[in-house]
């Protein structure tokens, strides 16, 4: 029995009675290939895991009859939206709210475990290793009755050279001309495991409407000031979606590059009529300009006005209706 299983065991998480061989059989016909030895050595032990509630187990193992009914119901979807995705993960572990851990069946990123929950199925970040980093995670949070779950890679470390041939192979898979389901599988892998000093290479991502913000999010965490111009570009591009040019102006004023406030300045004199003035004139707001709001006779606001010296008024105006 594996260290981590045994003190899920000991700790109290009630294991249901070891599968068989021929059951075990049943699931590979299904998979169309053999399961790996950790599997089988894993349902060799026990054949899943009881849902708990006090302390709770945050994901446990289905049984194997369990996980042949995810697997139809993932099948049946990704048939539909990414065809060629299938094969190469098995959704082991359900916290029990229709998400789940998923084992990585080939590749060089085979045997390690990623998250994957049921508003984007495709999108299955990495988050651990082995099997061995999930269970020593899910022992830790069920001794502490806890409600997260500690994960070895967090898109700024436990990047490696292992996580670095990952990514190399996901960079070479990602096309801006596939479906948006497959650029979602490939984007959680660059997303998460980018290497240090190699974020340029996620520019790219920055065009993808499902992967912006998030990519703008780890660009600016990750304080890449020289990222600034495609990020004021990547507003222009999505300015007609709001939620997207919202959370891009705010990776761009959490970046905090030093010609922020002048870059956002250069948008307001030309920005796009679809973007909403007051989402910008926020942006300009948190790098320190002064922003008034003019009210009409029924107190709707108008548009927006910013201080900036070099305006023949001293005042650049966003027009309200714009917003």
């Amino acid at each position: 029995m594996h260290s981590p299983i045994q003190l899920l065991n000991e700790a109290g998480v009630t294991f249901f009675p070891p599968a068989t061989m021929a059951q075990i059989q049943v699931v590979e016909d299904r998979l169309g290939i053999p399961v790996p030895d950790e599997i089988r050595a894993l349902y060799l032990d026990h054949d899943g895991e009881q849902e708990s509630m006090d302390p709770v187990l945050l994901a446990r193992l289905q049984s194997l009859a369990e996980l042949s009914n995810t697997l139809d119901e993932m099948d049946e979807f990704l048939l539909n939206e990414a065809p060629t995705l299938r094969g190469l993960f098995v959704p082991l572990w359900s916290d029990d709210g229709s998400n789940y851990f998923v084992f990585f069946l080939s590749g060089p990123e085979r045997g390690m475990i990623g998250w994957t929950n049921h508003e984007e199925p495709c999108f299955i970040a990495p988050h651990y290793r082995t099997m061995a980093g999930l269970y020593a995670s899910l022992v830790s949070a069920y001794n502490r009755n806890g409600f997260e779950l500690e994960r070895e890679y967090t898109g700024d470390s436990g990047i490696g050279e292992r996580e670095g041939r990952v990514f190399d192979a996901h960079l070479a898979a990602y096309d801006p001309a596939l479906d948006a389901s497959v650029r979602d599988y490939h984007g959680a892998f660059l997303l998460t495991l980018c290497p240090l000093g190699r974020e340029h290479e996620l520019l790219p991502l920055l065009q993808d409407d499902r992967l912006a913000v998030l990519t703008g999010n780890l660009l600016s965490r990750r304080e890449c000031q020289w990222v600034l111009p495609a990020l004021i570009e990547a507003v222009r591009d999505f300015a007609s979606d709001s939620s997207i040019a919202f959370n891009l102006l705010n990776a761009i004023t959490d970046l905090d590059a030093p010609n922020t406030g002048e870059a956002l300045v250069n948008l307001a004199r030309d920005y796009p009529v679809a973007l909403s003035a007051h989402y910008l004139a926020e942006a300009l707001q948190r790098c320190g300009f002064k922003v008034e709001r003019p009210q009409n006779a029924q107190g709707r606001f108008v548009q927006a006005r910013i201080s900036v010296e070099t305006e023949p008024d001293g005042w650049l105006v966003l027009a309200w209706a714009n917003s």
